[in-house]
C-alpha cells in the first residue's frame, strides 16, 4: 500500500469543503421561508348550565396542537399530523411552520372534548396569532 500523496489530501479536503459550503445556506433559506404561529387553546362550555354567579367563560388549557398539512388549500388536510406541538397550562404554544395552508386542531386526553379544526394560511416571514377551541362536550 502506497502512502497518501499530499495532492490525494488536498484534494479530499476540497471535496469535502464543496459538500458543505451549502449545509448552512440550506437552514437559511427554510428559516426566510417559515412563520410563526403562536396561540392559545381554550375549552367550552366550562359549566353544565350557566347562572349568574358563575365563571364559565373559555378557560386556558394544556393540550396537545396538532398541524395537519393543507396542500390543496381546500379544508381536505391529511388524515395525520405533520407536526404536533404541546401547549402549556396556560394554554399557550408556539410552532414554527414552513409557509402554506394548514389545518390546526387541539385535543387532550378527555375523550369527551373534541378539537375544534381552524384553517390557517402562512405566508414567508408571518407571525399568526390564533385561538384554538376545544368542545368540552359539557351539555
Amino acid at each position: 500500500m502506497r502512502a497518501p500523496r499530499p495532492v490525494d489530501a488536498i484534494a479530499v479536503v476540497a471535496v469535502l469543503a464543496a459538500a458543505f459550503a451549502g449545509c448552512g445556506e440550506g437552514d437559511r433559506a427554510a428559516s426566510d421561508a417559515s412563520a410563526q404561529v403562536r396561540g392559545t387553546v381554550v375549552i367550552e362550555p366550562t359549566c353544565p348550565v350557566e347562572t349568574v354567579d358563575q365563571d364559565c367563560s373559555p378557560h386556558p388549557v394544556a393540550a396537545t396542537v396538532d398541524v395537519f398539512e393543507d396542500s390543496a388549500g381546500a379544508g381536505e388536510p391529511s388524515t395525520d399530523p405533520a407536526r404536533s406541538v404541546e401547549a402549556e397550562d396556560d394554554g399557550r404554544f408556539e410552532i414554527e411552520l414552513a409557509a402554506g395552508n394548514y389545518l390546526l386542531s387541539a385535543r387532550t386526553s378527555d375523550a369527551l372534548a373534541q378539537g375544534v379544526p381552524q384553517e390557517v394560511t402562512l405566508r414567508p416571514k408571518e407571525e399568526v396569532e390564533v385561538t384554538l377551541t376545544i368542545d368540552s362536550g359539557i351539555r
